[in-house]
């Protein structure tokens, strides 16, 4: 595991990144390279973190490379961190990482309720969602970012703003 913030128990199903149209976010943020570019749905087996969603999705890419021990040659399974990584180091140079990091933008939008309207009819409705998410676990050293909705917004409302920034 290279360059995440999650711990590899973290690590739940894996979805393969296929070609996709999505409304929102507009910009597709994709790079062609070594690897397959997957979205990871996060397990609860790991570490109980505070503010993070069960079933966060994040972006990775898997890799396998062969691997030499004393038993023999055999091959290893590696996954990178897309928004990190951009190279991968080989014996005969720096090639380019495949990656997607719109991808689990998109797969989070796929299988949202349509009911944004909910909340404005009945504001005391106590929703689920209501209430402070992270999109990682803590990093120190990092600034947080904090968006905060309109009224009649969605959970899409910040996709384009999440899809830019996370890749700068």
């Amino acid at each position: 595991y290279h360059g995440f913030a999650w711990a590899p128990t973290e690590f739940g199903t894996l979805h393969c990144v296929g070609d996709y149209r999505a409304p929102q976010p507009e910009r597709i943020h994709r790079r062609d390279g070594v690897g397959v570019p997957l979205v990871v749905v996060r397990s609860d087996v790991g570490p109980q973190r505070p503010f993070i969603q069960p079933e966060r999705r994040f972006a990775a890419t898997a890799l396998v490379r062969p691997a030499w021990t004393a038993a023999g040659a055999t091959v290893r399974l590696e996954f990178y961190n897309p928004l990190r990584e951009s190279q991968l180091q080989t014996a005969c140079g720096a090639v380019p990482l495949a990656g997607d990091a719109t991808a689990p933008i998109v797969y989070a939008g796929v299988n949202l309720p349509q009911a944004w309207l909910e909340p404005f009819i009945r504001p005391a409705g106590g929703g689920t969602d209501d209430r402070l998410f992270m999109l990682e676990p803590y990093q120190p050293g990092k600034i947080p970012v904090v968006f905060i909705h309109g009224l009649l917004s969605d959970p899409l409302t910040w996709a384009d703003m999440l899809n830019e920034l996370q890749v700068q």
